[in-house]
């Protein structure tokens, strides 16, 4: 997924396991210094942002585009570096305009 990303378990570099995980987002989570980072989901990250938490908007965006390349991945192939500007990836705005904050609405994305 990453050329340049970090380690992986399985000793190549920038694997999905290393990106976009529960792992990952609670490590960002906590340099970030956000409320509850070692338990943080998308869940809770998603009402962070939309409450405009410092950093929490960015860090959503992050973990957005990382989870769409790995559908995109899963379902058409890896795509090549030069080929990401064409990708249609969904934006945290785009994204966040269809998830509700209200308590409990966004179970389905923990």
């Amino acid at each position: 997924m990453q050329v340049d990303g970090l380690p992986c378990q399985c000793g190549q570099r920038g694997c999905w396991e290393t990106i976009a995980t529960h792992r990952w987002l609670r490590d960002q989570a906590v340099q970030l210094n956000l409320p509850s980072a070692h338990t943080m989901t998308v869940g809770p990250l998603a009402r962070l942002a939309a409450t405009g938490h410092p950093g929490a908007g960015e860090l959503f965006d992050r973990y957005v585009d990382y989870a769409t390349l790995e559908a995109q991945s899963a379902f058409f192939g890896p795509r090549s570096s030069s080929d990401r500007p064409q990708q249609a990836a969904l934006t945290a705005a785009e994204t966040s305009s269809r998830v509700s904050t209200k308590p409990g609405a966004v179970h389905s994305l923990t």
